[in-house]
């Protein structure tokens, strides 16, 4: 981690959690750097992308990731995208996961964290508010895997390309000349750093990129041509195969989920 930066936040030593709001038109990307505190990354509107330890996940309205205090990252805003990280304290938090975790954002919880977030909130408020979010936050969290990113600079100049343009129809060969390599480099790389054969890898990627789009409510059909399926049966199908539940029963899941990150009753 010697490469690495290691990021002091302003205010740190007064507070026990904190957030920082970063408007439309912040991109992100400041580079891959660590802290001591635990952050949880979200957005209230738009998509980012976290990188991870290596590791590449999605963040929209209603995911979050959960990121352990000491691990490497970086965070990609795409578009329109507000971007909120919640800091915390690791001697203030029972839930101190050590690992990456997707979180699926409530409501509730992002209340919670808005609330927390801000200066001012008296010990015995701040404290139950505190005791409800971590529990709203065990139970929120769920196990699926990231999308593992390849090591291999030309592949992962690749695999950065995908995940920002999942429709993509270009074939390895078309990839391997424009990064001046071979496609035997690149097919070895995805297999040996992921785990994940270039096809394989890729399907991930756009899977990746429909969720956030099914939960903002785009019809089934249009995600998987907006995320580069050549049809809905082949979309649907791989959507199953991966997430063990039909994308429309996704789409239906999350329908309870706003604009404004608020659920509707």
């Amino acid at each position: 981690m010697s490469d690495v930066v290691l990021a002091v936040h302003d205010g740190e030593d007064e507070l026990a959690m904190w957030m920082c709001r970063f408007p439309v038109g912040e991109r992100g990307g400041w580079g891959e750097h660590y802290h001591r505190q635990h952050q949880i990354t979200w957005v209230s509107q738009g998509l980012s992308t976290a990188i991870i330890d290596g590791r590449s996940w999605t963040v929209s309205p209603n995911r979050a990731v959960w990121i352990p205090g000491g691990m490497a990252h970086d965070v990609v805003n795409r578009g329109d995208a507000v971007l909120h990280c919640f800091y915390i304290w690791p001697e203030q938090c029972p839930s101190a996961w050590d690992e990456p975790v997707d979180l699926t954002v409530s409501a509730l919880a992002r209340e919670l964290m808005l609330s927390l977030g801000a200066p001012g909130t008296e010990r015995a408020v701040w404290e139950a508010t505190a005791t409800v979010l971590f529990a709203e936050l065990e139970r929120a969290s769920r196990s699926r895997p990231p999308l593992p990113m390849p090591l291999d600079e030309r592949a992962a100049e690749l695999a950065r390309a995908l995940v920002d343009r999942p429709a993509d129809q270009a074939t390895l060969g078309q990839w391997a000349r424009r990064l001046a390599t071979s496609a035997s480099t690149l097919r070895r790389a995805f297999v040996v750093d992921t785990g994940l054969t270039f096809s394989e890898w890729r399907t991930r990627a756009r899977l990746e990129a429909s969720l956030p789009l099914l939960a903002a409510q785009m019809s089934v059909e249009r995600v998987a041509a907006h995320v580069g399926f050549a049809s809905r049966s082949g979309f649907t199908e791989a959507f199953q195969r991966q997430f063990g539940h039909s994308a429309a029963t996704y789409r239906r899941r999350v329908a309870g989920f706003s604009a404004n990150g608020r659920v509707e009753r």
